[in-house]
């Protein structure tokens, strides 16, 4: 693992190398960016290279290909001529044999595409690289911040021939498009009068937007989404709450405004997110209340892990849900308000 450290100025001179046994490796503090070892670098360039094949463009000499774009992944990293230092974590352990599929073997190399231990073994030591860049934070005297740019792992045979290993994953995202017309143009027009009247909808619309900007990455798309949903749905349960106490009897319960005045104040913040959505889902989509609320409750549920810190893939979270639930119940509570 290399990470680069705003907060703490690089060793002068010299790079400082730190034992570490109790993940059996090293840890080195430099500013030195060819520290960074040639392997991985050429690891990397025959990533990139492959999938200049799965495009369909032919490489007339490969050797002499990679060779070219390892020198530039060393040429840019040094001229980006950054004052940031480096850490970088050098681990090594002992690994059980695995079999080796699809595999072709160079006089320097050998390529794998298959399954291999690597992500088992980039997660058991994940604890340990976090823990680094905490204690890194406890022992500095200044606030630090970190950038990973390097997170590798490496195997070698026996006779110490570098191996790397592939596992192709592919993700998309999937949009379907409408057609513009003039109603939807017309219907933009008046929401967007309904939503900037006040300041009731200001973080709301903020948080939204941010969400649908393509140039976030996925986690930061989806905690805005929720951070909205959050924010409309605490917002708007005062009105529909309302509408719990509004009639002063139902069945055998005592009817005096007095005892119901009570309750409502009893139970004023006793109400979780999940009751208020349900209330408020229920009072607008009667319908629809019991999917939305299947799929409210799988979206809080995985945003309480992250926040908890419990380990969930971000590579793709349901920030289209989480809009949609948003997008649905704002348009209806602003139609629902109009016709008030």
């Amino acid at each position: 693992m290399v990470a680069e450290i705003r907060g703490l100025m690089p060793p002068a001179d010299t790079e400082i190398v730190i034992d570490v046994p109790c993940v059996s490796g090293t840890i080195t503090y430099t500013a030195n960016r060819d520290s960074i070892p040639e392997v991985v670098d050429t690891k990397a360039a025959i990533s990139s290279l492959m999938m200049r094949g799965f495009a369909g463009k032919s490489v007339e000499d490969p050797g002499a290909e990679r060779r070219r774009k390892v020198l530039e992944i060393r040429q840019a990293r040094r001229a980006a001529n950054s004052p940031k230092m480096l850490v970088i974590l050098d681990i090594n352990s002992v690994t059980e044999d695995f079999e080796l599929i699809h595999t072709r073997e160079e006089d320097e190399f050998i390529v794998s595409l298959g399954e291999s231990p690597a992500k088992s073994i980039r997660s058991s030591h994940e604890r340990y690289v976090q823990s680094l860049f905490t204690a890194l934070s406890l022992s500095s005297p200044t606030d630090l911040a970190a950038k990973r740019l390097v997170d590798c792992v490496l195997f070698y045979r026996d006779d110490g021939k570098p191996i790397f290993c592939y596992e192709m994953e592919g993700y998309g995202t999937a949009y379907t498009a409408a057609p513009m017309t003039q109603e939807v143009a017309e219907e933009a027009r008046n929401f967007a009068a309904q939503l900037s009247k006040g300041p009731d909808y200001a973080d709301v619309n903020r948080l939204l937007a941010k969400s649908m900007d393509l140039a976030n990455d996925e986690l930061l798309s989806f905690l805005s989404a929720w951070a909205a949903l959050e924010i409309f749905v605490s917002k708007s349960f005062k009105e529909y709450e309302k509408l719990l106490f509004k009639y002063p009897g139902a069945g055998r319960l005592a009817a005096h405004p007095d005892v119901l005045q009570r309750i409502s104040t009893v139970m004023s913040d006793k109400f979780r997110l999940t009751d208020k959505f349900a209330m408020l889902a229920g009072t607008l989509d009667e319908a629809g209340v019991e999917t939305d609320l299947k799929t409210f409750g799988g979206v809080k549920g995985l945003r309480d892990r992250l926040f908890h810190g419990k380990e969930v893939s971000t590579k793709k979270l349901p920030c289209e849900s989480t809009r949609n639930l948003v997008r649905k119940y704002l348009r209806l509570h602003l139609e629902a308000g109009s016709a008030r």
